[in-house]
């Protein structure tokens, strides 16, 4: 039962702090001994392979994992029995034999260390002689994105995207098992297809990993358009005589900040993270300033902040021109509803472009957990036009209308850092 509370806690909190996916959990059978093999990028991966499955998975692991706090209890929750690394450890190959011979799940990483580098290091026939000897099935996991999380040179692991898949099994054969179980030549072959199977998916995601950190060590990115919006939203307020030293002030200290970083600033993925958090954070900013230029009582602020955090944690491991595309998208919705209140003032006016614009892109764009999102933002925005009462419901109407030509607009645009090309 601890075990299981455990199991649900850490699975949800994975889930969002490396947004976790998992593919293949049917192939690990609900009953029977099964041996399921993974690659060993980081100290997550017993974890990993264990949550989505509902059958416990008893894990051969690294003694002195057991000796580090908190984590030492859950392995020994979960399962797990040590082993000696880089000698043989008799104790520990008998008890992996028990738990198959018991017809339980038996968890092996084995290459019999983490990776140093993201690739496999070579794999020992240990598994192998298990399956041999026991009959059971051989279920090998690929992990990704666990190094870039938890690589054996950080302390600690960092937010990075994992996907675990489950292959399907590899079973041996009696009748070759029987004649050349002994053989290290057939032990090794089996290993191989292992290797093989775990690769097919793991090769590719350590290329496009490795594309990916030279993306982030690369030069920053020119000045995007929708990074001027604050610079053309003083502009419109000096227009209108409202506060635009305000917006001046804001839209300085932010084109300082993007001038800073295509200069000076090294770049990294955490520049390139910041980057992209800088201007919705600036744009929110603006918005009292915009609303009292246009004598707009916009109210819930922290509100509309909330609901932007939890819409940008859907493109959080999304692709990046997704992610770009609905920034580009969502700010120039929120901003275009200052426009709109000079005619059609609503209190929620701002709140309603962003949701229902929002709505729009996820359900067309279909990111990660799209279809939480596009829950959220219906209850929001029904929220949001139910609050006010009927007699508000016209100019909500335009509001609505602008979130949909904008998500037309981000559609027949092609995305670059300036605007203006048709796909």
């Amino acid at each position: 039962m601890l075990f299981r509370l455990l199991s649900t806690a850490l699975h949800a909190v994975f889930r969002l702090v490396f947004t976790l996916e998992y593919f293949g959990e049917e192939h690990v059978p609900e009953t029977g001994a099964v041996i399921v093999a993974g690659n060993h990028p980081s100290y997550l991966d017993p974890l990993l392979i264990t949550l989505p499955i509902d059958r416990r998975i008893y894990f051969m692991a690294w003694d002195r994992l057991f000796a580090v706090p908190i984590l030492g209890s859950i392995l020994k929750q979960a399962g797990a029995f040590p082993v000696r690394l880089g000698t043989k450890d008799p104790n520990a190959y008998n008890k992996a034999l028990e738990v198959l011979m018991d017809g339980r799940a038996l968890g092996i990483f084995p290459e019999a260390g983490r990776t140093a580098e993201g690739p496999m290091n070579p794999l020992k026939t240990g598994t192998a002689r298990l399956a041999i000897e026991s009959g059971a099935p051989i279920v090998p996991v690929t992990i990704t994105g666990a190094y870039d999380a938890w690589p054996s040179s950080r302390l600690m692991p960092w937010p990075r995207k994992i996907t675990v898949k489950y292959h399907p099994p590899i079973v041996l054969d009696p009748e070759e098992v029987s004649r050349r179980g002994d053989d290290r030549d057939f032990q090794e072959a089996v290993m191989l297809d292992v290797r093989e199977s775990i690769e097919r998916r793991l090769l590719p995601s350590l290329s496009a990993d490795a594309r990916k950190r030279r993306v982030f060590e690369g030069p920053a990115s020119p000045v995007r358009i929708y990074e001027l919006y604050p610079i053309l939203a003083t502009i419109f307020c000096l227009a209108l005589l409202g506060p635009w030293w305000i917006l001046g002030g804001i839209a300085g200290a932010h084109l300082v900040y993007l001038l800073a970083d295509i200069w000076w600033i090294p770049q990294g993925r955490l520049a390139k993270a910041f980057r992209e958090l800088v201007t919705p954070v600036v744009a929110l900013a603006s918005g009292p300033a915009l609303a009292a230029t246009v004598e707009l009582r916009v109210v819930e602020w922290w509100t509309l902040a909330a609901i932007a955090a939890g819409a940008g944690l859907s493109f959080n491991w999304s692709n990046q021109y997704k992610a770009e595309r609905f920034v580009r998208g969502s700010l120039l919705a929120f901003f275009t509803s200052f426009v709109v209140a000079i005619a059609h003032p609503h209190p929620f006016g701002p709140h309603l472009a962003f949701a229902s614009f929002t709505l729009v892109y996820v359900v067309f764009w279909r990111p990660l957990f799209w279809y939480v999102t596009a829950l959220v933002m219906t209850a929001y925005s029904g929220v949001v036009l139910w609050v006010p009462g009927a007699t508000l419901v016209q100019p909500a109407m335009w509001y609505l209308g602008l979130s949909a030509v904008v998500a037309v607009y981000i559609r027949v645009m092609k995305f670059s850092a300036h605007d203006g090309r048709l796909v």
